[in-house]
């Protein structure tokens, strides 16, 4: 979603007017989830998806209408659209003017942050709050994109939360994996001890760093991080592995290489002394079963793969308890 904020940021600037679409309902077997964003703009392109097929171009054809305020319409994607899914879905069109940049430029300095949404039917409107401090404490961070409270309101991220991933060695399939891992929700830290072969060119998403201690840049390990280990060095990689697994905060330890080299670095890591629970956590070789190439691209998507099922075991959407009166409205 960052991606269709900077869109709707940059419309907005231009003086242009864009309609936000999200889809808020999604009952049986619906093309995308509740939460997935589509920005269309005044020229009719668009940003984001809904789901593709007949139930998006409906939606942009909607959208176009420039409605003012906000509305929602249902859709039953088999007797309305010919669809074979067979699910339902609500979108909500929100129109967004130019004097309204300053709100969106708000959200997009923190996209990944939680808001309080309320649509008010009797005026068309939206009101997007935060929660208060206390109420943060309580909830936990893997709130997903969307979460309904009640008809009319929910919580809500434009962004997903990344999950933190520190990749060490910028060899062939490092350079590959970042590559695949641009635009996914993981927050990924490159490091290497060779500042001179990291790529000139880079994503965004993708943070370049240069290290001389391996375990001081392993003692800052955000909660909830993976680890892969690709360098040029066995004797390095095994330092990695090790200052990994001692820390609590990393949940998945990967390192390239056989099954020999497996079971060499768990009789070294075990002499060290690390406990089962911890060695639990290491992954040699990596990436998904089934997939025997070994082209580096081949490998990284195998490695995305398993990243994203990573993320979505540590991430999982939960909010059981009544939040209503408990936030503090913010001026976005």
């Amino acid at each position: 979603m960052s991606k269709v904020l900077e869109q709707l940021a940059a419309a907005l600037r231009r003086g242009e007017t864009a309609t936000l679409v999200t889809v808020v309902m999604a009952k049986g077997s619906g093309p995308r989830n509740p939460g997935a964003h589509m920005l269309v703009l005044a020229d009719g392109s668009i940003s984001g998806t809904v789901g593709g097929g007949e139930l998006e171009w409906q939606a942009i054809e909607e959208a176009k209408s420039n409605t003012p305020g906000v509305w929602r319409k249902d859709f039953v994607l088999g007797p309305d659209l010919g669809q074979c899914c067979g699910g339902r879905m609500t979108l909500q069109f929100e129109l967004c003017l130019p004097e309204q940049l300053p709100t969106w430029q708000a959200l997009l300095q923190d996209p990944e942050a939680l808001y309080w949404t309320v649509f008010d039917q009797d005026s068309n409107e939206i009101v997007r709050r935060k929660p208060s401090p206390e109420l943060l404490a309580t909830l936990s961070e893997d709130l997903s994109l969307f979460y309904p409270i009640d008809h009319n309101s929910y919580l809500e991220r434009f962004a997903e939360k990344r999950m933190p991933l520190f990749l060490f060695g910028a060899g062939h399939i490092g350079k590959a994996l970042t590559m695949s891992l641009a635009a996914l929700p993981i927050k990924v830290t490159w490091l290497d001890n060779r500042p001179e072969i990291f790529p000139s060119l880079m994503p965004r998403s993708i943070a370049t760093k240069a290290f001389t201690s391996a375990p001081q840049e392993l003692d800052a390990l955000p909660e909830k991080s993976a680890v892969l280990v690709m360098t040029h060095d066995h004797a390095l990689d095994l330092e990695i592995c090790l200052s990994a697994l001692q820390n609590s905060s990393c949940m998945f330890l990967g390192l390239i290489g056989s099954s020999t080299k497996r079971t060499r670095f768990i009789n070294r890591l075990s002499a060290a002394g690390l406990t089962k629970s911890q060695l639990d956590k290491f992954q040699c070789p990596i990436g998904v079963g089934g997939i025997t190439s070994k082209e580096p691209t081949s490998i990284a998507a195998s490695v995305a793969a398993q990243l994203l099922q990573l993320r979505e075991r540590l991430f999982k959407s939960v909010a059981n308890q009544p939040m209503t009166n408990q936030m503090d409205e913010v001026n976005v």
